[in-house]
Order: structure tokens, then sequence, then C-alpha cells
């Protein structure tokens, strides 16, 4: 009995017709493969990107680029020319800290300027769009690296500090 059944699949699997080989697409003359046909591109599905969005305004920094000079001119109308970088006021800070509450970045400004009255310090700030701002300032140390070393002094000796970019 299990040599019949054991014919039985053997004369089944060999009606059964072989499997043929899949198809390869025509190579041209040149050997090449012909090209695959792919969806015309308007068929793809798009997102809807939506309401149009404007890009923010580039932004502007809050402290001197690395490789910017900071030009000091101080009361007896000495310059001295200290790196961006290093800097800083009342404690290291890259920012102006007006009396009335405003702060301004060394970043946003060209240049300002200091005079002394009545015990107070009076500034004029000229930020980068060319606007300016008048305040007081309290009075505290100024300082900066350069290549002789380190510079300092406090505000009410400087007359003007220029950033150069």
């Amino acid at each position: 009995m299990i040599t019949a059944v054991t014919g039985l699949v053997v004369a089944v699997l060999h009606l059964r017709p072989a499997p043929q080989p899949r198809e390869r697409p025509a190579a041209h003359a040149d050997g090449a493969a012909p090209p695959v046909a792919r969806a015309p591109d308007s068929a793809k599905a798009t997102p809807d990107p939506g309401p149009s969005v404007a890009a923010p305004a580039a932004a502007i920094p809050d402290h001197p680029f690395p490789l910017a000079k900071v030009v000091i001119t101080t009361a007896d109308n000495t310059l001295v020319q200290v790196g961006g970088a290093s800097f800083g006021v009342c404690q290291g800070k890259k920012a102006l800290a007006l009396a009335y509450g405003q702060t301004v970045p060394f970043g946003r400004m060209q240049s300002f300027t200091v005079a002394s009255s009545g015990g107070g310090i009076a500034t004029r700030i000229l930020l980068l769009d060319g606007t300016s701002l008048d305040g007081s300032l309290e009075n505290c140390d100024l300082e900066g690296r350069n290549d002789a070393g380190r510079f300092t002094t406090t505000l009410d000796k400087i007359k003007r500090v220029d950033f150069q970019r």
C-alpha cells in the first residue's frame, strides 16, 4: 500500500507543468535595460501646505560675533581695541541695562556714548537699524581682552564704545 501511494504522488508531480522562469525585459540593442514605467508626478499625493506663512526676519545675535572688535574711547580720548567675545560690562554682561527697564544686547548695537551727569550716567545707544535709545546707566565695570592683556575701567571713565563687525 505504501508503494501504491508513493507511486500515485510521484505520478501527480510528473503531470504538473514545470514552473517557467520569470520573463526578463528585453534588452536594447546597446545592452541597456528598457526604462521602467513610473506614475506621472501629478498622480503622486502631495500634502496641502496650508496657508502660507512669511519666513521670520533674519535673527540678530544677542552678542557680538566672536571675531568682532570693540573700540572703546576713554574720557582722555585714548582708543582701546578689545575682542568682541571678551567685552562685557557690569561683571561680564553682554548687554546694557537702562534704568527704566530696557535691556539692549550688544549684538543689536552699532555704538553707545556715555556722559556723566549729576551723579548718574547718561547714555545714547545707536542700534543697527539706525534708531537710537536714550537712558541712564548704573556705573559699573567695563572689561575686555586684547593682545596686550586685560583692559578694565568703569563706565564713568569712557566716552564711547563702537562695535565693529
